[in-house]
């Protein structure tokens, strides 16, 4: 298997992300580190932890963007099965064990994708998701409402269909629409292959002010020219979802304004996703979860800290009651 980790300046966050790849119970990996013409000391960490680990490997280019990394580590994978990992975020140590368990399961799936929390610059838990996909199968549909995969950190995808349809789009860097590169590849990867899930909070998925998807007008710009790539015999369902899709992506872009303080574009955002889909963004489970950000955002506010438990101290993958399948909202 090929770990494939693309790493730009990211000497703050690369070797927490490393050990969380080196402590995989399964331990027959490579480890390609695209270093994508950092200026910081990304390198020098990179080759420290190359010297004690003969798995990494280290691939240096001049700065292309996230999606030309991840497909330089694509194309030089040697392994059957390829995972993508952000220089940021981490892993379970059963995370690749439990996918490649699970894929046995079912050898006609081509990607395997767990559930993820947010973790914070600490590595504290901040989130965990109350709307859980359990999308299995040919979700092509599925997909063009929500990318419930949620991150790039969470699937196994084999190589073979990986490269067969061309791995990450560097187009949109080209366009100035960074931010949907991995939404664009798992829809193209739905249309070829089914997917399997691996029904676990595996990935520490880490936020911050400064990530890709805080540029909101840049993010609005990607799903737009995804979703006009998708092709246009789609089937009436099909249609359904890309409306719905505009509503979701507002509402979530606003969610992502409120939480940076910035609540005169969240009002707007929210008002355009209303104005896509009234019946879908009006529904209790929405009007629920938004009403939960405000109230954690003023918890958090009011005691000048974020809160949250160390990573991945509650793994148990049954859900509270409270939590809802995003099935759910489908049906809305």
């Amino acid at each position: 298997m090929s770990v494939i980790l693309p790493a730009y300046n990211a000497q703050a966050t690369l070797g927490a992300t490393l050990a969380s790849v080196q402590a995989q119970t399964h331990e027959n990996l490579e480890i390609i580190v695209v270093d994508d013409g950092s200026t910081d000391t990304t390198h020098d960490l990179v080759v420290a932890v190359q010297a004690s680990d003969s798995r990494v490997r280290l691939v240096r280019q001049a700065n292309a963007g996230v999606a030309a990394a991840r497909n330089r580590a694509l194309f030089e994978a040697r392994g059957d099965w390829i995972a993508p990992l952000d220089a940021d975020d981490l892993w379970h140590p059963q995370k690749l064990a439990r996918q490649l368990s699970r894929l046995a399961l079912n050898p006609s799936a081509g990607v395997c994708y767990c559930w993820s929390v947010d973790i914070d610059m600490a590595s504290r838990v901040t989130e965990r998701r109350l709307l859980v996909p359990l999308f299995e199968g040919w979700v092509y549909d599925e997909l063009l409402l929500d990318n419930f995969l949620s991150n790039s950190s969470s699937p196994l995808i084999r190589v073979e269909d990986a490269r067969s349809v061309g791995g990450w789009d560097t187009a949109l860097r080209d366009a100035n629409a960074q931010g949907c590169e991995d939404w664009d590849f798992y829809l193209r990867l739905a249309r070829v292959t089914p997917f399997q899930l691996e029904p676990g909070f595996l990935v520490g998925y880490r936020q911050s002010d400064t990530a890709m998807s805080r540029d909101i007008r840049r993010m609005r710009r990607s799903h737009a020219l995804v979703m006009a790539r998708q092709p246009a015999s789609c089937t009436e369902s099909c249609r359904h979802a890309l409306r719905r899709s505009v509503a979701l992506n507002s509402l979530y872009l606003g969610k992502l304004a409120l939480a940076s303080g910035r609540p005169f574009a969240a009002i707007a955002l929210f008002l355009e996703a209303v104005a896509h889909a009234p019946r879908l963004i009006l529904t209790r489970p929405v009007l629920r979860d938004l009403k939960t950000l405000v109230l954690s955002r003023a918890r958090c506010s009011s005691a000048g800290q974020s809160h949250g438990d160390i990573m991945f101290a509650d793994l148990d993958p049954n859900l509270p009651a409270m939590a809802r399948n995003i099935i759910a909202l489908r049906g809305a």
